[in-house]
């Protein structure tokens, strides 16, 4: 699936999530049987990662996802599209797996 950097001011979360990386993390690995180690970008190992928001290029649905970024990519006003697995986008809304 090929997605972008949404551009979007940081948006309130929805759920009791600490934050955007916590709520990725959560509802990707809702048995907390991992976590996410690089940015899904530039592919750099980093342990400093924000949940970045990002827009589908193919079938746009008008939805904002959450994929892992490290910083420099997260705060990069590029347009440039880069592939990941559609399993690995986290919808922003609240969901079942968020913290209680």
């Amino acid at each position: 699936m090929r997605i972008k950097n949404a551009h979007s001011d940081d948006p309130k979360l929805e759920c009791s999530c600490l934050s955007w990386i916590e709520h990725w993390n959560k509802n990707r690995f809702p048995n907390n049987k991992g976590s996410a180690d690089r940015c899904f970008c530039c592919k750099k190992k980093t342990d400093e990662l924000d949940g970045g928001h990002v827009v589908k290029i193919d079938n746009p649905d008008d939805k904002e996802y959450i994929i892992p970024l490290c910083h420099e990519c997260n705060r990069s006003h590029s347009d440039k599209a880069f592939e990941v697995d559609e399993n690995d986008l986290v919808k922003t809304e609240k969901s079942i797996h968020c913290r209680q």
